[in-house]
């Protein structure tokens, strides 16, 4: 995150954030961060037993613990290259990388190509939490500690949501079918590309609310 944050009077009030469609935007970002993230993991290692029919040893390495390790991996090297990233265009193609993973898991007959994209889930939603927190800084730099607690809230909410929303489509609209349950989780990283396409501008400018 930038190191320039705001002073304490420089703070915007949340209510004025509340105003801008670009945080509402950001809020949204940071609700699909938390889904996509842990509607994946929640779900691998079940489904691997189950929907797969493979040893559950075999499906927790390939699966949930590969997730983890790329998912730290990722965060690993966007901690060191992430200043230099365009975070709006980065976000956008990890996320739709994202949606493409949970789709493959959900068509493919295959069960180890499956469990591959069930890992490689794991760095498609590495940037989304921090690159969503980076990139509100860098939109609203008089934020501060309330703005990031919001939007980690909101995280949080999503991380509740995405496993919910699965075994929900699972067993009202796949027929009890965890595996097109889990392609339905493709639905919030599509919709972190549907934000990131209204955030106005190629190149995101700070915004001073605190003037508005």
């Amino acid at each position: 995150m930038p190191e320039n944050l705001a002073s304490d009077e420089e703070r915007t009030p949340i209510s004025k954030l509340f105003t801008k469609k670009s945080f509402i935007l950001m809020m949204i970002l940071m609700l699909c961060a938390g889904a996509s993230e842990l509607g994946m993991s929640q779900w691998a290692s079940y489904f691997a037993e189950t929907g797969l029919h493979i040893t559950k040893q075999t499906g927790d390495i390939l699966g949930p613990c590969m997730f983890a390790v790329l998912m730290g991996l990722g965060r690993v090297l966007f901690g060191i290259f992430g200043e230099k990233l365009n975070l709006k265009i980065t976000l956008g193609i990890f996320a739709v990388l994202c949606a493409l993973s949970y789709i493959t898991v959900s068509v493919s007959e295959n069960p180890y190509i499956a469990l591959a994209f069930c890992a490689l889930t794991g760095i498609c939603i590495s940037v989304m939490w921090p690159g969503t927190l980076s990139l509100s800084a860098q939109k609203f730099p008089g934020g501060g500690n309330s703005m990031f607690g919001l939007l980690a809230l909101l995280g949080d909410l999503g991380c509740t949501l995405g496993p919910w929303f699965i075994s929900f489509a699972a067993l009202n609209l796949c027929d009890g079918s965890l595996k097109g349950g889990i392609g339905f989780g493709a639905f919030f990283p599509l919709i972190m590309v549907i934000s990131l396409l209204l955030i106005r501008g190629n190149k995101l400018k700070s915004e001073n609310v605190l003037t508005n």
